[in-house]
C-alpha cells in the first residue's frame, strides 16, 4: 500500500524533523521535500529512505518515552508515593540545545521537543503531574518528591 503525503508530513512532524533537515539529511534541495508532501505535486513521492529516516527517529522517541516512563515508575515504586511534579525540558533554539544538551547526540531541538511532547504525553496519560521548563530552569529531567507537611 503506497503511503500518504499527508502520513510523510504527520510523521515527520511527530518526530520533530522539519522538510529543510530531511532534505539536508538526504542530500536534496527543500523544494524536493515540499514535493512529497503537496498534494499540488500528485506524481512526486517521499523515497523509502525519507521513510527509513523517519521511521527511525519514531523508534528513538518511542524508546526515549519508553525509558522516561520506566525512570518515573521505578521512582515512584521505590517511594512508594507518586512524584509531586515530573518537570520535562523544552528546548528554546537549537543554540539552547548545543549549549545545555548533555550529552552531546547530534540530536535536534526539534527533535529533543518532539520527545519531550511525547514523553508529556505518556507520563500525564498515567495519571502524573508534568510541566515543561525551559533549560535555564533544569538541566535534566527531574523527579521532585512530595514534601510531607
Amino acid at each position: 500500500m503506497e503511503r500518504s503525503k499527508a502520513e510523510f508530513r504527520a510523521l515527520s512532524e511527530l518526530v520533530g524533523i522539519n522538510q529543510q533537515d530531511i532534505a539536508r539529511i538526504m542530500g536534496v534541495e527543500d523544494r524536493s521535500v515540499r514535493r512529497w508532501i503537496s498534494p499540488s505535486y500528485p506524481t512526486y513521492h517521499a523515497p523509502q529512505d525519507a521513510w527509513d529516516i523517519l521511521e527511525d527517529a519514531l523508534r528513538l522517541q518511542q524508546s526515549g518515552v519508553e525509558s522516561a516512563v520506566e525512570i518515573v515508575e521505578e521512582w515512584h515504586e521505590r517511594a512508594g508515593k507518586e512524584p509531586r511534579e515530573v518537570t520535562l525540558i523544552y528546548w528554546q533554539s537549537e543554540d539552547d540545545y548545543r549549549e545545555h544538551h548533555s550529552p552531546a547526540d547530534g540530536g535536534s531541538w526539534r527533535q529533543a521537543n518532539a520527545n519531550s511532547r511525547a514523553t508529556y504525553a505518556a507520563l500525564t496519560a498515567l495519571g502524573y503531574q508534568v510541566r515543561f521548563v525551559p533549560s535555564s530552569d533544569k538541566g535534566k529531567y527531574s523527579i521532585e518528591p512530595e514534601i510531607d507537611a
